[in-house]
């Protein structure tokens, strides 16, 4: 929450971060220009916010370690998604002549790109007819993930909010709620969560990066209702 101040030009920035990528760090970026015009309002802000809810004081029901990792794939076709042709505002052309000196020409190389890449949570792409994980309501569960990559993935769960209780096996002395995390790179982040028992089905967890989701980083989790047994592999007693 941010009060404003005096009538003007306000910039919203986001700052240099480094997240790992190839090429270093992604630069500072503007994302907003405000203008605010009119008399100052000196609207009280709270002086304190709400509580937030309290994990469940239960044992924890199970723990789980899933892996994300980017790797090179074998197949050459990259679901991609569908978007009218842009239309580019100026084109630019680039020529080179070597008879003048044609020993400074290097000679023609074929350009082949670069193999595609999936993005994996335990070794395997999304698949939406697969159910990854099984869990229970009303139970409160651990779960390690784990980051074999270089570059961060911000890791999301729909529905369940979660705590982090370690970091790269450290713990972590004051658990707070979180909806997204960023997983350190060659790293670890250890979350506690509370299936809220009045929510059953299955929903879905992924790497927050959208061409990171886009092209297999996500999975698929069936909650079920409270009571329901599940066995050694952590699936539901037939």
């Amino acid at each position: 929450m941010v009060k404003g101040g005096d009538a003007g030009i306000y910039r919203l920035r986001a700052l240099q971060y480094e997240q790992g990528h190839p090429g270093g760090a992604r630069p500072e970026r503007l994302l907003a220009t405000i203008s605010s015009s009119g008399p100052r309002q000196d609207d009280p802000i709270p002086g304190r916010l709400v509580n937030p809810p309290k994990m469940p004081n239960q044992p924890i029901a199970r723990r789980r370690t899933i892996t994300f990792k980017g790797e090179i794939s074998g197949n050459h076709e990259m679901p991609m998604m569908h978007h009218e042709p842009a239309t580019p505002r100026k084109m630019l052309g680039i020529t080179a002549n070597c008879d003048a000196a044609p020993a400074a020409c290097a000679p023609k190389q074929p350009m082949t790109g670069m193999p595609p890449v999936k993005f994996t949570l335990d070794g395997k792409v999304f698949d939406l007819d697969r159910i990854d994980q099984h869990v229970v309501a009303g139970t409160v569960e651990e779960w390690t993930l784990v980051n074999l990559d270089v570059f961060q993935h911000p890791f999301h769960i729909h529905v369940n909010p979660f705590q982090i209780v370690a970091m790269n096996g450290q713990p972590v002395d004051d658990p707070t709620w979180w909806d997204v995390f960023p997983l350190p790179s060659k790293g670890s982040v250890t979350i506690r969560t509370y299936f809220r028992p009045d929510i059953t089905g299955k929903t879905v967890y992924h790497c927050h990066i959208l061409p990171h989701e886009d092209n297999g980083m996500m999975a698929n989790v069936f909650i079920h209702p409270e009571g329901t047994e599940l066995d050694a592999k952590g699936e539901p007693r037939t």
